[in-house]
């Protein structure tokens, strides 16, 4: 239960975030926020919907961390595994 509360407070923050970003697309150096809110499909000409903005931007997040975290645990082990080294 914890865990569905914690997501959906992080699904209305990226919300309130993307809502006032919107107020400013174009204005100064753009940023993969930017990049997202000025994206469309090639074909239909159709932009991403609230949801897919913010379900995109979380997922660019998590993953960057998720490397991350995935990285250094790697290297952990192995500075443990071989000491010598």
């Amino acid at each position: 239960m914890a865990g569905r509360r914690k997501l959906k407070e992080m699904h209305a923050l990226a919300n309130s975030v993307i809502e006032e970003r919107q107020k400013y697309v174009g204005e100064g150096v753009p940023d993969l926020l930017d990049l997202l809110l000025e994206g469309e499909d090639p074909e239909t000409k159709q932009r991403m919907s609230l949801d897919q903005l913010r379900d995109n931007l979380m997922r660019f997040i998590v993953a960057g961390h998720e490397t991350t975290a995935l990285t250094l645990s790697r290297a952990i082990y192995l500075m443990a595994r071989y000491p010598e080294h």
